[in-house]
């Protein structure tokens, strides 16, 4: 049986050598064989080249217009996969990516939601997402806001409007989605992001799986969500 590690990270620039060597030894040591970064801060038409030994196959969706926002996949040498399809939205915001993998398809994706009008871009994306998945659904990222904010925030609330997250919920499950972690710990209170100007902490990253590929067997799927910043 075969693991099928993920893990995701919001890095917060990308550009430095050493950097990028720091964060993907970390990947590497903890066995991930898909990596999905956020705010990689690349330029469209300015992307440096990414020689790592390990990680050897990368798409990236830079910024158009700024260093700012973008996203990138990598690939581990050794996964037994193919990449069938790649859709990007151009913006530096998603990119949805289907593979095969022991003749299984996949749709991996990795996004990074604004700071403002987070859910209607959620589901403007989740949208188009419908329109592209394929098989096992992996979706993983920085959505910028909490699912739950009773369970995933220190201050145990939220500045969006509750029937805007009702609502998106209700999207989540038309594309039979779940959250991992909060299925694994449903009283757990764990944060990946913390707020200096607020003082709170919060749990803005997120895996969505579909209810299928949770009881898929020829994969273990592991999904790792680092705290960040990483440095």
């Amino acid at each position: 049986m075969t693991t099928l590690k993920i893990g995701s990270l919001n890095v917060r620039g990308f550009s430095t050598p050493q950097k990028r060597s720091q964060v993907l030894y970390q990947m590497y040591k903890q066995k991930v064989l898909i990596v999905l970064l956020q705010e990689i801060h690349f330029k469209m038409g300015h992307l440096p080249t990414l020689r790592d030994r390990y990680y050897t196959t990368w798409h990236h969706n830079p910024s158009p217009d700024s260093r700012s926002r973008g996203e990138s996949i990598g690939l581990h040498k050794s996964l037994p996969g193919s990449v069938v399809d790649v859709r990007m939205d151009g913006e530096g915001r998603y990119i949805f990516l289907k593979i095969r993998i022991h003749a299984t398809l996949f749709t991996i994706v990795n996004w990074y939601l604004p700071n403002q009008r987070q859910i209607t871009v959620c589901r403007s994306f989740l949208s188009q997402l419908a329109d592209f998945a394929e098989g096992q659904l992996l979706l993983g990222g920085d959505f910028n806001f909490t699912l739950d904010p009773s369970m995933d925030s220190s201050a145990i609330s939220s500045m969006l409007p509750n029937r805007q997250i009702k609502s998106l919920h209700t999207q989540l499950q038309s594309l039979q989605l779940v959250d991992v972690w909060r299925l694994l710990h449903p009283q757990g209170k764990d944060y990946t992001f913390y707020s200096a100007p607020h003082q709170t902490y919060s749990r803005i990253d997120f895996f969505l799986i579909s209810h299928h590929t949770l009881a898929w067997s020829p994969l273990v799927i592991y999904c790792s969500q680092i705290m960040h910043p990483f440095i």
